[in-house]
């Protein structure tokens, strides 16, 4: 990747960042309202004194290197990337009022944002709104709002309302803030430090200019030392790990040494390989391999850095590559090839693949989407999808072909269209109902070519290359979906290598040689990963732990534990508004529920009161349940019904907090609306999916869902319309499809069948027989309606059982009563019937945010959940 555009990039967001008052583009203006006042400036200074505020900027840039560990915070002292930016919320049709997300370091107490739309003038007025003085008056908070098209940053010091307007010039920049809507981002540190932040992070990249190793420590092909300092201290603050210091010795490692398909770990001090490492946890920024042709063993690799002679996908003699290496100032780590794997290599198909890669350009297409697997679970804290976004429509305005070759192309294949900048394919993906955190995790494909050829980055071409020598086997997977830590993770090295005494003088303990480096290659994880279906597709990657769940096979762990079958008795003037009822019935299909999103309860119902009357209502329509659809029962014939069903039910009382925020009038109108609707089979499968793969246990696909409803279609139409089609029409704005047509029509517009089916199910869809919703989704479209999620926009239709009783809606302070502890003395609640216990695993625990449970896996045994899913 070109230095200069890296560095050029962040001095450029740095310095637009001082602007507070006129807009990135032109239409937009800011106002700060005070009492019988309105300012046209904000001042920096404001009621301070300017030689104090330089005094104290001076004393800031001499701490350059008393770092504190990094997040996206205030801090007291320099912050590598400290002038990044967070994602904080985003205004739409759906959200005109919205409190954005709180962090410790606020200079408010809350911050609340809300929006006017004036068609007529073409404008929208945004009005922040801050709470009370939370870390004194001298605090101030900087945001960023916009579209794509449309950008401002205001900077926040009273308790006093602070409006931004939107003035649309056309009709794209009215589409690009009806349908995708604005964000608002968060600066991490203060404006005071930006400069001291900026420095500190420049760094990492200031110095190897060339590929010239006489040129001296800046403008040379070698590291200076104070750039490899600056990199492992950002690794140690980013990771938690830190680089091992080794003497600076090389190895004599001759041609007869390295052998067919033997992978060379590399990692360069230079900035661009650590933010490699921090978003992926590797301990490798580059990758290359040895390929033997003609009897002569070459080193094969894509490269196209500024330090480097050669550019594009090559091959170098290994004598001439590892002087390249050395003066480069390269870290060597060279991982034999297992005697298996080489007896496997298939050499026609490797030549194959290798005449058709050579001198293709290297991979800035899939630079960023090879290592996106998840929507949120990849990035690092100061990143995140949609700041990237945001970042490259403005890039894209000044050098629209790094924006097309870092993102715009690979967004327009995901999309299954061609030549759309960065704010269209926003609109365009926002009319299909697609996220667009979710369209960068879709799946990185081999065969795409770009507008100048195949694109693989140094991982990539490594695992292409194994890829086509046939090591992968039967599996299929995308070369452009390895990151260089996933390539040395693989099993297929020598797991019986003897480490030559040559490369134990310095390195004792690794398993492999370093040939030469002043720092240590110790490869975690080295060696330990099978092959498997699609390896490396779906898989998150944070610091500090880079947690990765299993690709194989994995069992359910939980054993319901027997109780007395005593029915404790609890009358009607002991049940509550809201409380909410968790059952489970031991029938089967309760229990793939609980197979799938790993709930303790599988069916949902919410007492209801209306005028004076306390009712169980839900979404039922069980072959064992004397009425259908959505219903009403008394309490105490619910009782009977429920016993009569042999259900185990517990109930959770409502916290005091949320009964008193409940809106009785929105609740009856939601109630008057939904009653006699029919059970909410559209979303029975799809308010459970959320991911492309990491929803669904270990038998069961969306492409085997598919063939299965396929199938059932040729003789049960509506059953397969009800379950899948529908909805999968929804998805892509379509109406009448059959199951074969509806993959015809993805596959046209490059969307994989997974992702149909993860794509977000709305409360707002009608189908044709009504709205849809299971029993959660009613319980939670009631809490909805009655106000219980505040500013929170989110989807009833993607809440499960689980996602029900772990919200933090229930009475923490409950004193469970005797008659219920005599079965069941630990419980935090009452149950009231049933052979076995409920429960409820991370019960009461979560605060709901924006867009909850919209993304979250769910899979056997620990239905790892990542926060803010």
């Amino acid at each position: 990747m070109n230095k200069i555009f890296i560095i050029g990039l962040i001095l450029g967001v740095s310095l637009c960042q001082q602007r507070t008052v006129i807009d990135r583009l032109q239409g937009t203006q800011v106002v700060e309202e005070g009492e019988n006042e309105t300012i046209y400036n904000i001042h920096y200074y404001e009621d301070e004194d300017p030689k104090e505020k330089y005094e104290q900027l001076m004393n800031n840039l001499l701490s350059l290197n008393q770092t504190q560990l990094l997040t996206c915070k205030k801090s007291d002292s320099h912050e590598f990337f400290g002038m990044s930016f967070q994602n904080v919320g985003r205004i739409n049709n759906d959200i005109k009022n919205l409190k954005l997300k709180s962090f410790e370091d606020d200079c408010f107490t809350q911050m609340r944002v809300s929006y006017e739309y004036n068609d007529a003038e073409s404008k929208v007025q945004v009005t922040f709104m801050p709470g009370k003085y939370k870390n004194g008056k001298q605090c101030s908070e900087f945001y960023m709002i916009g579209t794509t098209l449309n950008y401002n940053i205001v900077k926040i010091k009273k308790e006093q309302d602070y409006k931004v307007y939107f003035h649309f010039r056309n009709e794209q920049q009215k589409q690009a803030f009806r349908l995708a809507g604005a964000y608002i981002f968060r600066t991490c540190d203060h404006f005071d430090y930006w400069i001291g932040d900026l420095l500190t992070t420049v760094e990492l990249f200031f110095g190897g200019f060339s590929a010239n190793p006489y040129l001296g420590s800046i403008f040379g092909s070698y590291p200076p030392n104070w750039m490899i300092r600056s990199n492992i201290e950002f690794i140690e603050k980013a990771t938690g790990y830190r680089w091992k210091e080794r003497p600076n010795v090389q190895v004599d490692w001759s041609e007869e040494e390295v052998h067919q398909g033997d992978f060379l770990a590399i990692t360069r001090f230079d900035g661009l390989d650590q933010i490699i490492e921090w978003g992926t946890g590797s301990r490798s920024g580059h990758s290359a391999v040895i390929f033997e042709i003609d009897g002569v063993k070459w080193v094969v690799e894509s490269q196209d850095a500024w330090y480097w002679p050669k550019k594009n996908i090559q091959k170098n003699r290994w004598e001439d590559w590892k002087v390249y290496a050395k003066n480069a100032g390269f870290n060597v780590a060279i991982l034999p090839l297992s005697p298996e794997k080489r007896a496997q290599w298939d050499q026609e198909g490797a030549l194959k693949f290798w005449n058709f890669m050579e001198g293709q350009p290297y991979g800035y297409h899939n630079f960023i989407f090879g290592w996106i697997d998840t929507p949120k679970d990849n990035y690092p804290t100061l990143l995140s999808a949609e700041l990237a976004t945001y970042i490259f429509s403005f890039i894209e305005k000044f050098a629209p072909s790094i924006s097309s070759k870092m993102v715009g192309e690979g967004l327009n294949k995901r999309l299954g269209t061609e030549g759309l900048t960065i704010p269209e394919i926003t609109i365009e993906a926002a009319k299909r109902g697609i996220e667009i955190a979710d369209l960068y995790a879709m799946v990185e494909k081999d065969e795409w070519i770009y507008s100048d050829g195949p694109s693989q980055v140094c991982s990539s071409f490594v695992i292409g290359l194994y890829k086509a020598a046939g090591l992968f086997g039967q599996y299929h997977v995308e070369a452009t979906e390895f990151t260089p830590k996933d390539v040395y993770q693989l099993n297929f090295f020598d797991k019986n290598y003897v480490v030559p005494d040559k490369c134990k003088i310095n390195d004792p303990d690794l398993p492999y040689c370093q040939i030469m480096g002043t720092h240590r290659m110790e490869l975690d994880g080295y060696n330990t990963i099978d092959p498997y279906e699609h390896m490396n597709e779906r898989c998150p990657s944070q610091a500090p732990d880079y947690y990765r769940p299993d690709g194989q096979e994995q069992k359910l762990s939980y054993r319901w534990k027997e109780r007395p079958n005593v029915q404790v008795d609890w009358s009607e003037e002991e049940v509550h508004q809201g409380d909410f009822l968790a059952i489970t019935r031991f029938d089967g299909l309760d229990q793939i529920i609980e197979w799938g999103t790993g709930s303790r309860s599988e069916h949902s119902a919410v007492i209801f009161e209306i005028d004076g009357v306390k009712w169980v209502v839900e979404s039922q329509d069980a072959w064992y349940w004397p009425k259908k659809n959505i219903q009403k029962n008394r309490w105490e014939d619910w009782k009977v019904y429920a016993k009569n069903a042999g259900f185990n039910v517990a109930i959770l009382p409502l916290s005091p907090e949320k009964r008193a925020q409940w809106d009785q009038e929105g609740a009856l109108k939601f109630w008057n609306f939904m009653e006699g609707q029919p059970y909410g089979y559209h979303n029975f499968i799809f308010g459970w999916i959320d991911t492309p793969k990491d929803n669904y246990p270990t038998l069961l696909s969306a492409e085997l869902a598919t063939y299965i409803f396929s199938f059932i279609e040729k003789f049960a139409p509506s059953i397969s319309s009800k379950m899948v089609g529908e909805g999968l029409n929804k998805r892509l704005g379509t109406e009448g499809l059959t199951i074969p047509e509806i993959t015809i029509e993805a596959a046209k517009r490059g969307i994989e069948i997974a992702d149909l089916y993860a794509m977000v199910e709305k409360d707002e869809w009608i189908y044709s027989d009504g709205p849809s919703q299971v029993c959660s989704s009613f319980v939670i479209g009631l809490y909805k309606a009655a106000g219980l999620f505040g500013q929170y926009h989110v989807e009833a239709t993607e809440f499960t059982p689980k996602d029900v009783y772990q919200l933090n809606f229930f009475d923490k302070n409950y004193v469970v009563p005797d008659k219920c502890k005599i079965n069941d003395p630990d419980l935090p609640y009452c149950q009231i019937m049933g052979t076995h216990r409920m429960e409820l695993d991370g019960y009461n625990t979560i605060d709901p945010y924006e867009h909850m449970n919209e993304r979250c896996p769910s899979q056997a045994p620990d239905y790892y959940r990542p926060s803010d899913c």
